[in-house]
C-alpha cells in the first residue's frame, strides 16, 4: 500500500532524521545513521518489486498487476522520493557540530543511492506531468544543494578533504553516469548535470574527475567497449567510484549529447585554458 509506505517513510524522517533535534544525545546519532541505512533498504525494495511486476507485462490479472505498479511507482517517484531528497539533502548540508559528527556523509550517500535507484525506476515506466515536474524538480534542486553546500568545506581537515574529494567524485559520476545517460531525463536537467560537473570540475582542479567526465562528453562516442567498462557500468554508483572509474566509458550513451555540446566544449576549453 502506497499510503502506508508513504506515512512509514514520513514517521521515520520525521522522527530519527530531524536535523534540529540529532545533537540531544549519542543515542539520536546511532539511530540516524541506521534510519539512513534502512531508507536505502526500504526504497530499493519498493522500486525493485514495482519494476519487476511493470515489466512482467500480460492480460487478465497480471495487466491489472502492472496497471497498479506503474500508479504505484508514479506515486512513490513524485511524491515520495521528492521528500526524501529534500530530508537527506538537508543533513547532507549541516553545518557546526552535526557536520563534525560525519554524519553529514552517510546522508550524502544514502542520497546518491536513492537517486540512482530513482533514475533506473523512472527510466523503465511512463509518468504522468505532474509527477514528473515534481520528481524531476526535486533531483535538480538536490543536486544543486548537494555542490554548492556539502561538498565545499574550508579550513577542513586532510582527512574531511579527501572524503570531500572521494564524495565529489561520486557525485560527479552520478551526474554523468547516470543522469546524462537516462533518456527521461529533461532537456533542462540534462543542462543543469553539465553545469554541476562545471562547477566540480573548478573546484578539484586539473585531473579532477569533473574534468574527464567534459573531455569524454566533447570526445567522438565511442564504437566498441570493452569487458571491464562493460562490467563497471552494472556497478552502483559507489561501488563504481571505489573501484576508480572516474569518467563515463564513452559518449555514446547520452541520449541529448549534440545538444549539450554548445555547453560542455566552452567548458572545457575555459578549463584547459586556466
Amino acid at each position: 500500500d502506497f499510503s502506508l509506505e508513504a506515512l512509514f517513510l514520513c514517521q521515520l524522517c520525521a522522527m530519527f532524521l530531524n536535523s534540529r533535534q540529532l545533537l540531544v544525545d549519542t543515542n539520536k546519532i546511532a539511530l540516524a545513521a541506521r534510519s539512513l541505512c534502512l531508507v536505502i533498504v526500504f526504497c530499493r525494495r519498493v522500486l525493485l518489486d514495482q519494476v519487476a511486476t511493470l515489466t512482467n507485462a500480460g492480460d487478465g490479472a497480471e495487466s491489472a498487476s502492472c496497471t497498479q505498479a506503474a500508479r504505484h511507482l508514479e506515486a512513490f517517484l513524485g511524491s515520495t522520493v521528492p521528500r526524501l531528497c529534500q530530508v537527506l539533502a538537508e543533513l547532507a548540508c549541516c553545518r557546526g557540530k552535526l557536520r563534525e559528527t560525519g554524519l553529514w556523509k552517510v546522508a550524502l550517500e544514502a542520497l546518491v543511492y536513492v537517486v540512482e535507484d530513482s533514475l533506473a525506476a523512472a527510466e523503465r515506466c511512463s509518468l504522468s506531468e505532474a509527477a514528473s515536474n515534481a520528481y524531476w524538480t526535486a533531483l535538480r534542486t538536490t543536486l544543486s544543494k548537494v555542490v554548492s553546500e556539502a561538498l565545499p568545506c574550508e579550513g577542513s581537515s586532510t582527512q574531511d578533504a579527501a572524503d570531500t574529494n572521494l564524495l565529489a567524485q561520486v557525485i560527479g559520476n552520478l551526474l554523468a553516469q547516470r543522469v546524462l545517460a537516462c533518456s527521461k531525463a529533461p532537456a533542462p536537467v540534462a543542462e543543469k548535470a553539465v553545469h554541476l560537473l562545471q562547477a566540480l570540475a573548478s573546484r578539484q582542479g586539473a585531473g579532477s574527475s569533473g574534468l574527464r567526465h567534459f573531455f569524454t562528453l566533447c570526445a567522438g562516442p565511442s564504437e566498441a567497449q570493452d569487458a571491464r567498462e562493460l562490467a563497471d557500468e552494472k556497478l552502483s554508483v559507489a561501488a563504481m567510484t571505489a573501484r576508480g572509474v572516474v569518467a563515463m566509458s564513452s559518449a555514446a550513451r547520452i541520449p541529448c549529447r549534440d545538444a549539450l555540446l554548445g555547453m560542455a566544449v566552452p567548458a572545457l576549453v575555459g578549463h584547459v585554458r586556466s
